[in-house]
């Protein structure tokens, strides 16, 4: 499948899903028998995921038909996308003991000015683990339903 090649969206279209979620990573995955992926644990009442169709529960495995296995990797991608376009969602949606494929259709929302500017203003250094003095990330700490 050819992708196209996507820039960076401006901050005045930015895009957003209306989730919480946390990374489910392989040990994760393994111990509590849940797919890789992002495992959704909340969803925006009326949102734009809630209208496409994701549940609290789901683990989404694609965005837009790229494979993401973090919250940070949903992030990127919603940095190419603007509000009011189309995409399609792949979730594993529990069943029972299982999980199934869903592929849902979302319209992306618009992030809000005070969002933007809350993202902004949140960024706080943090030295990081092992890192030499002067050295700092920056954790950019996201509202419940900012992504």
């Amino acid at each position: 499948m050819n992708r196209r090649t996507r820039e960076v969206v401006d901050k005045k279209d930015a895009s957003y899903l209306g989730i919480s979620g946390v990374s489910v990573t392989n040990e994760v995955s393994k111990t509590y028998n849940i797919p890789t992926g992002v495992y959704i644990s909340e969803v925006e009442k009326n949102g734009p995921a809630d209208k496409g169709g994701i549940k609290e529960g789901d683990v989404i495995k694609k965005f837009d038909g790229v494979t993401v296995s973090s919250i940070n990797d949903i992030k990127e991608q919603l940095n190419y996308y603007k509000a009011g376009e189309k995409i399609k969602i792949l979730v594993k949606r529990p069943d029972g003991s299982e999980y199934k494929d869903v592929t849902v259709e979302v319209t992306l929302g618009k992030r809000s000015e005070s969002d933007l500017a809350d993202e902004d203003d949140s960024k706080e250094p943090v030295q990081e683990n092992g890192g030499q003095d002067g050295d700092a990330i920056y954790i950019d700490p996201f509202s419940i339903f900012g992504y």
